[in-house]
């Protein structure tokens, strides 16, 4: 074999080598590129929050440009895996002009579907002022939940309610201010103040 020939073929093989590191270096290359814009994904669902507010606040508007309520709190974390917010010391308040104002204060409180339901979590205490036709009512419970777009509420805690001058107590609970309707679920017990005498509201 001529030397012209070996410088040959040593060329080809040379050429060869550097256009398989090529192509291997563009796959791979390729492949971060596509890889980059979706780190989320690859990483999969995230049980972190991805981003915060401090001293949160909200009002929903009705239509007719009034406000329908108020939503309160310290800190307001958002969850991406489910799209779920947290909220620290939140303090929910109905203001409705055709129903009674009521609120509700938690330690915490989820936020889920869409907003329309309000978990509330930890020492919750709900207050409703007295109207013309009806008496004022403060509740206790671990758990409540909030329909704030229907004015409902309802939980399947043990709750402590006091109502003009009655100390009621039972499980699980439900209570609509746009009708006044309520209801005890289970073992209900009621205790009366003495006549005249009303019970001061929850603080």
């Amino acid at each position: 074999m001529s030397n012209f020939q070996s410088a040959l073929k040593f060329r080809l093989a040379v050429i060869l080598a550097l256009s398989a590191f090529m192509a291997l270096s563009s796959f791979w290359l390729t492949v971060v590129i596509k890889r980059t814009p979706s780190d989320a994904a690859s990483l999969g669902p995230r049980s972190e929050p991805d981003y915060f507010v401090f001293d949160f606040n909200y009002v929903k508007m009705l239509p007719q440009g009034k406000p329908h309520y108020h939503l309160t709190g310290k800190k307001l974390s958002h969850y991406p895996l489910d799209d779920s917010f947290l909220i620290d010391m939140p303090v929910y308040t109905s203001l409705d002009p055709q129903n009674p104002p009521q609120t509700a204060r938690a330690d915490q409180a989820i936020l889920k579907e869409d907003n329309t339901k309000v978990h509330m979590h930890g020492n919750v205490v709900g207050n409703r002022k007295a109207t013309k036709t009806t008496d004022s009512l403060s509740l206790k419970t671990e758990y409540l939940l909030v329909y704030p777009d229907e004015d409902t509420m309802e939980t399947d805690k043990p709750v402590t309610i006091l109502r003009g001058n009655a100390t009621i107590e039972g499980v699980g609970m439900y209570a609509n201010n746009a009708t006044g309707e309520f209801r005890l679920h289970h073992q209900a017990t009621v205790t009366l103040a003495p006549q005249g005498k009303t019970i001061a509201p929850l603080p």
